[in-house]
């Protein structure tokens, strides 16, 4: 409590608050302070202050800036790495669900195959840049919708027997 109220303080010289010169603004308090700080006396303090502010803005857009240059530089590094690739399907494709769930009253701990749902068909593709397209699938042979959109990770392709056959 002692840390809040030295940083909320104003100095007596320079009318400023520890936490004013460090962040650009006065600290929000979970009391109601009527007490008006007075302006600056000089206006070379008041220049001061701005150019304060006004570097520490611009210090804190560079951290942004890099710190997003430096995890597209991560993911490039892990996408060549192990040679990630996001699955790309597109409407019409047959597919497989992964479904690692154990049934309830199942004496089963871990399924063998995980991509025996299916066949399925992506009737919609729902894209977002920033997490990736998810896909509305339907049964194929019901015709029954699943309620959830699905991601690319529990999607795999499926393979007709017939037309596997047909191609040796």
């Amino acid at each position: 409590m002692i840390e809040l109220s030295l940083n909320a303080s104003a100095d007596d010289v320079t009318k400023l608050s520890p936490f004013k010169i460090c962040h650009g603004f006065d600290m929000k308090l979970p009391t109601i302070n009527n007490i008006d700080i007075p302006d600056f006396v000089s206006s070379e303090t008041t220049n001061y202050v701005k150019w304060l502010q006004n570097s520490i803005k611009l210090m804190h857009q560079a951290v942004y800036e890099q710190s997003v240059e430096y995890k597209e530089k991560m993911k490039a590094a892990y996408d060549k790495r192990f040679n990630a690739q996001s699955q790309r399907f597109k409407v019409g494709d047959l597919v497989l669900l992964k479904d690692t769930r154990v049934p309830k009253g199942s004496d089963r701990v871990l399924t063998r195959k995980p991509f025996d749902n299916g066949p399925f068909i992506i009737t919609q593709i729902v894209a977002n840049e920033s997490i990736g397209p998810a896909y509305k699938i339907a049964h194929r042979d019901t015709g029954k919708i699943m309620p959830r959109l699905i991601t690319h990770d529990r999607l795999k392709v499926y393979l007709d027997p017939e037309s596997v056959q047909q191609r040796y």
